[in-house]
């Protein structure tokens, strides 16, 4: 009974998109994601909900296009699929033809969380990161830089977003921006990405010496690469006078000593405030 009542929806949807009657489909769609998955016919729901959410997004449907989609992320999910190349490359399609909208952001945060730590996640979030920088969202691109396996793919992409900004921010101030992103992922546990993002970040700055924040920044990591919580400490306080130019700084560098050592910091937090910062820059343009 299922199964022919499903073909009939099938034979029904055809009719819908060779007419164009986007709504009908739309809400077919619905029904047919809902049987399927009920009855774990993911492979079958899959290939049909990719198909259309295509067909719609190709003829400007958004909302419908982008709300299959967000069924297919939560199919993934729920079917347990593997992140694999043709999923990614499948959804990074879908993306590239969704306008900026909540949906889309919706979609992109699914994703990746089906992807988990995958490497294939860095293919995600390097088109991310991309695609903010070109609407000029400049606090979303920075979410996705720091979630980067790679430090100095990481470094280059936040340089492109300096660049983008341009003269709002001053050179002297680029040392700052610098220690957020060390911080933020030393933070986040990534300690060789950490130091990989340091060194390009260092090497475009042209500089002879290191400035006394970015000196702190650098023992911050060595000691986080040797493991040793009292030397991480001991740079903490040395360097507090240099830290605490910005506050969000100051109580990243807590949360990085927290999240690698259990340091208790009364400054410590989980967020980082690298996007008031940009907003300052931004307001100053």
């Amino acid at each position: 009974m299922t199964m022919s009542g499903s073909s009939r929806l099938l034979t029904k949807l055809n009719e819908t998109v060779l007419t164009h009657k986007y709504y009908e489909a739309h809400q077919l769609l619905k029904t047919l994601n809902f049987r399927y998955s009920a009855s774990k016919k993911y492979d079958e729901l899959e290939t049909l909900l990719s198909d259309h959410s295509v067909f719609f997004l190709d003829n400007k449907q958004f909302e419908s296009g982008m709300d299959v989609a967000i069924m297919i992320a939560n199919l993934h999910k729920a079917a347990g699929n593997q992140p694999t190349d043709i999923r990614i490359l499948n959804a990074l399609c879908l993306l590239k033809k969704m306008p900026p909208s909540p949906e889309r952001g919706q979609f992109l945060h699914l994703i990746l969380e089906w992807a988990g730590s995958s490497e294939l996640s860095d293919k995600l979030n390097s088109f991310a990161v991309q695609m903010y920088i070109a609407e000029r969202g400049y606090d979303e691109a920075w979410r996705h830089v720091v979630r980067l396996n790679d430090g100095k793919v990481a470094a280059i992409y936040l340089l492109q977003i300096v660049q983008d900004i341009g003269s709002a921010i001053k050179r002297e101030e680029l040392g700052l921006i610098t220690a957020h992103l060390v911080v933020t992922l030393l933070a986040a546990k990534k300690v060789a990405q950490a130091e990989q993002a340091l060194i390009t970040m260092v090497q475009t700055q042209d500089v002879k010496q290191l400035s006394p924040l970015l000196n702190g920044i650098r023992y911050l990591v060595e000691a986080a690469k040797t493991n040793d919580p009292p030397a991480f400490q001991a740079i903490q306080k040395l360097y507090d006078l240099s830290f605490s130019r910005d506050p969000s700084l100051q109580k990243l560098v807590g949360a990085a000593g927290k999240s690698l050592f259990n340091i208790t910091d009364e400054r410590s937090t989980n967020g980082g405030g690298f996007m008031s910062l940009f907003s300052a820059f931004m307001n100053n343009s």
